[in-house]
Formats: C-alpha cells, sequence, structure tokens
C-alpha cells in the first residue's frame, strides 16, 4: 500500500506545485488582459514559460537549484513585463477622445497585420474607437496600443453599424 502512495507522490504528485502556481497566474494574467487591456496583450511567450514553469518547478525545487529556478522566474516576469502593451484601453479612449473631442464613444478591438516577423511582445491588436465629431460627423480611430499613436480609419466592418 504505501508503495502505491510513494509512486503517486513521485508522479502527478510532484506536478501540483507548479500547477498549481502556474494556473494562478494565468487566470491572474488573462484577467489583466481582458479588463485592463481588451485582449490585445500578445501572450505566446508568457503563456508558453508559464506552461514550462509547471516542469521547471517539479525538476528543480526537488533538486534545491534555486538559483536556477529564480533565474527562470526573472525571464518570466520579464517576458510579461514586455508583453503589457503601453496603453491600456482607457487611456487610449481618453487620448482619441480628448485629441478629437469625440462624444458617445464607442470602443473595440481589431486584429492587426504585424510589419515585423513573429515578435512575441508585439500587441496582435489595436484599439478602435468610433465617436461623434463636435461638427457631427462619424470619426473611426485607430489607437496602437504600443506607442499610442492615434489613426484616423475606415468603418470597421460590423461596427458601429445600425
Amino acid at each position: 500500500m504505501d508503495r502505491k502512495k510513494d509512486e503517486a507522490k513521485k508522479g502527478l504528485g510532484s506536478y501540483k506545485g507548479g500547477a498549481l502556481l502556474s494556473g494562478g497566474l494565468l487566470i491572474v494574467l488573462i484577467l489583466l488582459n481582458d479588463q485592463l487591456y481588451s485582449n490585445v496583450m500578445n501572450l505566446s511567450l508568457p503563456v508558453t514559460l508559464i506552461v514550462l514553469h509547471i516542469l521547471i518547478f517539479k525538476y528543480l525545487i526537488p533538486q534545491k537549484r534555486y538559483v536556477a529556478y529564480s533565474a527562470f522566474l526573472l525571464i518570466l516576469v520579464l517576458a510579461i513585463y514586455l508583453a503589457l502593451p503601453a496603453l491600456t484601453q482607457q487611456e487610449a479612449q481618453h487620448k482619441a477622445a480628448g485629441r478629437y473631442q469625440l462624444g458617445q464613444v464607442e470602443a473595440t478591438t481589431v486584429p492587426t497585420l504585424l510589419a515585423n516577423s513573429w515578435n512575441p511582445f508585439e500587441a496582435d491588436s489595436a484599439y478602435f474607437f468610433t465617436g461623434q465629431s463636435p461638427a457631427g460627423e462619424q470619426i473611426y480611430l485607430l489607437v496602437n496600443p504600443e506607442n499610442g499613436k492615434v489613426v484616423v480609419s475606415e468603418p470597421y466592418e460590423g461596427f458601429g453599424e445600425k
């Protein structure tokens, strides 16, 4: 009977600590991306590293290789920091509405075509706003979440139509 318990501890049980930490971090990251950044944050590299954390935790912690584990955590934190867009959706909306004095602003995100090759830290979507100018005309704006550049745009298909 004790042999089965020992095998279970060595098997799936040894992944439990890393899986709990990784799962918690993944949930926080997804909520942060959804609530603050409206899902424009590129999570490809951070999610890959979070999943890899389960294995790193399993093999480095029992061997008491805390320096290597700390170095991996530093890389993970750095990847998350570099993946954060410069502007939240609220900041982008405030910037766009203030620059063009828009009233009744509606917001969404639109996918973008990446000019460079694959960059794991570049946002794969942009903020898209539509609103009424003081002259009463409908204005469509794209805001780059990486640098805050505001660009007047054409209507995005299916958005703002009534």
